[in-house]
């Protein structure tokens, strides 16, 4: 089912006529395509050096290679190359910034807040929380939560160069 949901969203997202990237979610239990240069570890274009993915999430579910908790996550970016020019892809937000569920507890890490205190990157995409869509500044960084609810597919399309963005509804 999920490998399905995969090629559906993908069809989706090519009727944007965009370059699209995506990593996995805490659910995302499916390997992706080898081909998929949409999904930002297989994409290895040159246009894309700045992009950095953080799949890593701080909490275990369901047994992957992608889970673990805050000092697994502060060892794994500590080996990023992230610097003022980056662009982050990752699931997990930074603590209190676009991070809060409608039950008022926030999801976020405190391990990526202090890296993007720290470091700066340009901009950080995350989602995971779904209560929690929005466009912010943190610390210079342009913090973009894609995240969708249950019966809204939606994102940003994003001009990294100027700033502007536009909320996308597929």
């Amino acid at each position: 089912m999920q490998y399905y949901d995969y090629k559906k969203n993908i069809e989706m997202l090519q009727q944007l006529n965009k370059e699209v990237l995506f990593i996995l979610s805490n659910h995302d239990v499916f390997n992706v395509d080898k081909t998929d240069t949409n999904y930002l570890p297989y994409c290895n274009t040159e246009a894309f050096n700045d992009f950095v993915s953080i799949e890593y999430i701080n909490f275990p579910m369901y047994g992957t290679k992608r889970e673990g908790n805050e000092q697994d996550m502060m060892h794994r970016i500590s080996k990023l190359n992230i610097d003022n020019k980056s662009i982050i892809i990752s699931h997990i937000p930074p603590y209190k910034c676009l991070d809060k569920a409608n039950n008022g507890v926030y999801y976020g890490s405190g391990t990526i807040r202090d890296m993007i205190k720290e470091k700066k990157p340009a901009y950080f995409f995350c989602g995971h929380v779904h209560d929690a869509f929005g466009f912010k500044k943190l610390h210079n960084t342009f913090v973009v939560s894609v995240a969708c609810d249950k019966i809204t597919t939606r994102g940003w399309v994003v001009n990294l160069e100027t700033v502007k963005y536009e909320k996308v509804i597929l």
